[in-house]
């Protein structure tokens, strides 16, 4: 299997990215540029070289890399999950509250029966 890089510099590549340029009628597709234009990889292929066309686009470099750093930008911005023990404690706490309510509310009526 060849690495990513390799894939780069092959044939096969070079007439996968000549078709999707044609079909984006060598524009940008989110600025609509035509200047210094790069295939993009919406998703990567298992197998180099068997990447359907739909998973490829049009991009000019200035877009390409604001891609990519949008991308690093949301994966160090991501928030760690909250974990959820602290809200099941605190519910728990409540249930054991109401619980000791509705018990003092009990023992009053039997009480006062």
């Amino acid at each position: 299997m060849i690495t990513y890089y390799e894939y780069l510099e092959s044939d096969l590549w070079s007439k996968l990215r000549a078709k999707v340029k044609k079909r984006d009628k060598r524009r940008c597709r989110l600025c609509n540029s035509s200047g210094n234009l790069h295939v993009h990889h919406r998703k990567y292929p298992e197998v180099y070289g068997q990447e359907p066309l739909e998973d490829l686009i049009t991009i000019c470099e200035k877009c390409h890399g604001l891609f990519h750093e949008k991308a690093k930008i949301v994966a160090v911005k991501k928030k760690p999950k909250r974990k959820a023990e602290p809200f099941k404690q605190a519910r728990e706490k409540e249930a054991n509250y109401i619980n000791q309510l509705r018990k003092k509310h009990l023992a009053k009526m039997a009480a006062t029966e």
